[in-house]
């Protein structure tokens, strides 16, 4: 539960009589017309993060943790995790509570950093590790950055479960099989 949380006189009983979710979109609007309330008009804004933000009584909440609130009647304790990786999916469905380490593993790369996740240019190949629990573990120095990203993923499944995340390969590969990364990343 966040601080603005804990200080929020919003009960859960105003918030349904006053608006409408619909579990199977993810959608919350205005049932009871007001000052600024379009009945029926989906709520929220996305934010340069991603996030659909929601402004009610003056105080701007994450959609995503306004339908927990509203589905099961308690704010979230933790964190919410976007199953499907989503940021503005926020069917009931698609969210769950989770640590904050278990929401980190998840995080997506930038292109910038690493061709995939836990994936890095090394020389003519690329070198895979994971972080954990405060340590690095080295995963191997592997020719081709399929086998790379699927080392990683094997140790992140092993070590994160069902938060795992599921690296993407963010840079086309060329026709021999090496990767652009190494022209970008000066190998």
């Amino acid at each position: 539960m966040t601080p603005k949380e804990k200080a929020s006189t919003l009960t859960v009983e105003w918030l349904r009589e006053h608006m409408v979710y619909v579990p199977e979109t993810g959608t919350l609007m205005w049932k009871v017309r007001g000052p600024g309330k379009t009945v029926g008009k989906p709520l929220g804004t996305i934010d340069a993060t991603g996030y659909v933000r929601v402004k009610v009584n003056n105080v701007v909440y994450f959609l995503h943790r306004l339908v927990w609130f509203y589905h099961y009647g308690t704010w979230p304790q933790r964190q919410i995790d976007h199953i499907d990786g989503n940021k503005t999916n926020n069917a009931i469905a698609n969210l769950r509570d989770c640590t904050a380490a278990q929401n980190s593993a998840r995080r997506k790369v930038r292109a910038a950093i690493a061709p995939s996740r836990g994936v890095f240019p090394h020389g003519p190949g690329f070198v895979a590790r994971i972080h954990h629990a405060g340590t690095r573990h080295y995963l191997g120095y592997f020719a081709k950055l399929e086998d790379a990203k699927a080392a990683y993923e094997a140790k992140a499944k092993e070590i994160h479960g069902e938060f795992a995340h599921v690296a993407r390969i963010n840079i086309p590969l060329m026709p021999d099989g090496a990767s652009n990364a190494l022209l970008s990343f000066g190998a």
